[in-house]
């Protein structure tokens, strides 16, 4: 096949369609679903996009994407490198995704100024990242085919969980502090305010610290993680700020309320 111009990745793209509809599944008597048969078609499709991106070129065209579309904002293109890598990973392995993205998206961050070792960290969780974000997102098709649950739901139950994340990807690409370069003071203060801030931020997001919160301490929570992990000073400031006040009204309240459970019991 390789003689009819047939490349091993398209044969392998055939054989998934091929036992696609061949796999055997296991009834809910007795054993438990191992996979499901709409997995392996996702599978294929994903397969498909990567043949589609390597056979059009599109991969070398990426880095100049980044470069034109970023301009001088340097923001604006780790964002549009952040993507691209997503898309890139879509359906791969973490190791094969990273290596892909490596080739295509790092020399145009390198170019911005960025260190080599934040623009690899920074390409190596997006490409983690990759295998649970939509649209195709080949570990959340396993897990909601197992769980027997709505994969699009489960996608988003999976971002939501893995928010910090996403944040800290970001955090170590403009704060190399917190890769342990730099000064040891600025390694030590870095450390702390991004522990503070996946807190906060994963408060904020599953909407429980110290108790369940309402939405304006759910909103001030994130308000509060965001900044901490902005590497900049005054954002640091005003973030602690933040959640030292969140912390305040947590005590004070949960405190409020155990006295005034306390008074029902004394009365009762």
């Amino acid at each position: 096949m390789t003689r009819m111009g047939v490349t091993p990745q398209q044969r392998l793209s055939w054989r998934q369609v091929a036992c696609s509809g061949v796999i055997p599944t296991t009834g809910k008597r007795g054993r438990k679903r191992v996979i499901s048969r709409a997995v392996p078609p996702l599978v294929v499709a994903a397969n498909l996009v990567v043949i589609l991106i390597t056979m059009t070129g599109i991969g070398v065209k990426l880095s100049e994407l980044i470069m034109g579309a970023g301009g001088q904002h340097f923001f604006l293109a780790a964002l549009i490198g952040f993507i691209v890598v997503i898309f890139l990973g879509m359906g791969l392995p973490t190791p094969a995704a990273y290596v892909l993205a490596a080739a295509v998206v790092a020399p145009a961050l390198v170019k911005f100024g960025s260190g080599t070792l934040s623009t690899h960290f920074f390409i190596f969780y997006a490409a983690c990242l990759s295998a649970i974000t939509p649209p195709i997102c080949a570990d959340v098709f396993v897990t909601s085919a197992i769980a027997e649950s709505d994969w699009m739901r489960t996608a988003m139950e999976a971002m939501k969980l893995s928010a910090a994340i996403y944040v800290i990807a970001f955090a170590a690409f403009f704060q190399p502090a917190l890769l342990m370069q730099g000064q040891p003071w600025k390694i030590v203060m870095a450390t702390l305010t991004a522990t503070f801030g996946v807190v906060f931020l994963s408060s904020g997001t599953h909407g429980y610290l110290m108790g369940v919160l309402n939405r304006p301490i759910r909103i001030l929570s994130l308000l509060a993680g965001v900044l901490l992990m902005t590497p900049e000073k005054n954002s640091d400031l005003v973030g602690m700020a933040i959640g030292i006040g969140v912390l305040g009204y947590l005590f004070f309240s949960r405190k409020k309320n155990k006295e005034g459970r306390c008074i029902k019991q004394g009365s009762r």
